[in-house]
């Protein structure tokens, strides 16, 4: 697991583009798509865009519609990977705690 560089928040508003990119190649057959996530700050002087312009165009698309970081030159990639958990040291549950649970009884799911 990798922290982004100090400094590079994240933009709500590229959500909705990133859902895009997500969904579109999984409804539009041999469509291919990735977004990738640029620093503005890193494209201030002309070879700083033709830096960030170079990454883009050599980004592949895929099906997966991957989002893609780019910061410092540095390529980040978000993969689920396992994590090893470790036994807690107390009791998940106490002594009089309530628990509830909102799953419908298997009797009337099929209704």
């Amino acid at each position: 697991m990798h922290r982004l560089p100090t400094g590079s928040g994240g933009n709500p508003h590229g959500a909705a583009l990133q859902g895009l990119t997500q969904v579109l190649p999984k409804e539009v057959p041999g469509l291919r798509a990735v977004c990738v996530d640029l620093d503005a700050a890193e494209a201030g002087d002309e070879p700083g865009r033709a830096r960030l312009a170079a990454a883009v165009v050599a980004e592949p698309g895929d099906r997966a519609g991957d989002t893609v970081v780019l910061r410092r030159g540095v390529r980040y990639v978000r993969r689920l990977t396992e994590l090893a958990l470790q036994r807690p040291q107390h009791p998940v549950f106490r002594d009089g705690a309530c628990t509830s649970s909102s799953a419908a009884p298997a009797a009337s799911a099929g209704r």
